[in-house]
């Protein structure tokens, strides 16, 4: 068990920045494997609901109605889904499903970087 001076060197801070650079990292990297081992995003995940609701608002339909092929509703306000039609527009799907695991660790390593800013010593952002 490492002693007190392990804590006041700033080693369990630079050991759980590692840590979280590891598991944000490594989520990425094994989103990314899935995209390119099914062509795409999986099915049946909140993203595919996502995707489905700026397809149908992009069909001019409400992102809200329920099919029988559907597991859940979209419950979400609509901006989501017309942010995710015109990027589909834009990038196509395999576009949009690599820009969404992209977007969430980009949001993860921000928030990594500003709760570390709330401690004594300030990281910086370059």
């Amino acid at each position: 068990m490492p002693g007190p001076n392990w804590f006041q060197h700033g080693y369990a801070r630079i050991a759980l920045v590692a840590l979280g650079l590891v598991l944000i990292l490594g989520g990425y990297g094994l989103a990314m494997r899935q995209i390119g081992l099914d062509h795409g995003w999986p099915a049946n995940t909140d993203f595919s609901l996502y995707r489905k609701a700026g397809d149908l608002l992009a069909a001019g339909q409400s992102p809200y109605r329920f099919a029988p092929d559907q597991t859940f509703r979209y419950v979400y306000p609509p901006l989501l889904a017309d942010l995710l039609a015109a990027a589909d527009r834009l990038l196509g799907p395999r576009g949009v499903a690599l820009l969404w695991p992209t977007v969430a660790a980009a949001s993860l390593l921000a928030g990594l970087v500003i709760s570390l800013r709330g401690f004594a010593d300030r990281v910086s952002w370059g």
